[in-house]
C-alpha cells in the first residue's frame, strides 16, 4: 500500500448523499516528496488531478464504483495497484478488489 491510504483518516468517498474523493490530508508528491502540490477538480465529475509544482508528477484521485474507497492513481510507472487487463488506469480497489471492468 502507498502512503495515501495510510494517511487518509477518511478513506471512503461517501459524503452524505454525494461522493467526493477529495483528500482529507495535505498532499505530497510520491515521486520527489515535495509538498508543493496543486489539486484540480475535473470538470463535470467528482475526480481530481494533483500536479506537483516541483517535478510535474500527476496523481489522479477517483473512487471505487463498488465500495466508494478513494483511489490514488499515479500512472504507468508508479502504479502499485493490481491493474485491469484493459487499462493500467483501471485499477483494482485495495478495499474490495473490484475494477471498473468488473462493473455489471
Amino acid at each position: 500500500m502507498a502512503f495515501e491510504y495510510l494517511l487518509e483518516s477518511h478513506k471512503n468517498a461517501n459524503n452524505g448523499t454525494t461522493k467526493d474523493p477529495q483528500p482529507s490530508n495535505d498532499l505530497f508528491c510520491l515521486n520527489c516528496g515535495s509538498t508543493s502540490v496543486n489539486l484540480h477538480p475535473k470538470q463535470g465529475a467528482k475526480k481530481y488531478t494533483a500536479d506537483c509544482r516541483t517535478c510535474g508528477h500527476q496523481t489522479h484521485i477517483n473512487y471505487c464504483w463498488n465500495c466508494s474507497t478513494k483511489l490514488f492513481k499515479h500512472g504507468y510507472y508508479w502504479d502499485y495497484h493490481k491493474t485491469s487487463v484493459w487499462s493500467s488506469f483501471d485499477i483494482h480497489c485495495p478495499n474490495c478488489g473490484m475494477a471498473f471492468a468488473d462493473k455489471p
